[in-house]
């Protein structure tokens, strides 16, 4: 699951994290180790009053060196710290939320399981009121079968209706063009 491969990201994380911390923890050891004897050799050659200038300088120098390199070590370390305190608090926060997300899956599952049988016990109620019905009808009877008579053809009465109403049609027609023949003048003087 999603949660599952984010809690796996983080534990890398943490681990990769602890890692570097270890390794800079053996590095800050060895750098401090190196500068007590450097400034042992520097303190003794101050003691040794024919000692080289140039010498002490140098010691002096990579005692410097080593002091700052240990304090960005130790920022570091610090950093990892933290860095590992929010992974750590990323992956409580994780493991909360899959325990919230069981949880609610399990009550999902055991309210399914309680409101099954009664679904089931409804739709099976439905069902056979539905078979009850069903044979409570009668069955559908035949009265007549359907006869298949092909409809006569009307060829001739269409034909003579055809002529008639073309015959008054015509008429109308020419009845029309005298009337607009004789007013076209009046028509004409009144528009």
């Amino acid at each position: 699951s999603v949660v599952e491969a984010r809690l796996k990201a983080i534990e890398k994380d943490r681990q990769e994290a602890q890692g570097l911390r270890d390794t800079i923890t053996s590095r800050l050891a060895q750098i401090n180790d190196n500068t007590r004897e450097m400034m042992l050799l520097r303190k003794s050659m101050l003691d040794d009053q024919g000692a080289d200038k140039l010498s002490l300088l140098m010691y002096s120098n990579v005692i410097q060196q080593n002091i700052t390199y240990v304090t960005s070590l130790e920022q570091r370390l610090y950093g990892l710290a933290k860095e590992i305190t929010q992974l750590d608090t990323k992956e409580e926060d994780l493991l909360d939320k899959k325990q919230g997300l069981e949880v609610q899956l399990e009550d999902t599952r055991l309210k399914m399981e309680k409101e099954l049988p009664v679904k089931q016990k409804g739709l099976e109620q439905q069902l056979s009121d539905l078979e009850l019905k069903l044979s409570s009808m009668a069955p559908v009877e035949v009265v007549q079968r359907p006869t298949l008579v092909p409809p006569r053809s009307r060829t001739r009465l269409m034909l003579a209706l055809g002529l008639v109403g073309g015959f008054m049609a015509g008429i109308l027609a020419a009845f029309m063009v005298e009337f607009w023949a004789r007013n076209r003048e009046r028509i004409r003087d009144q528009g």
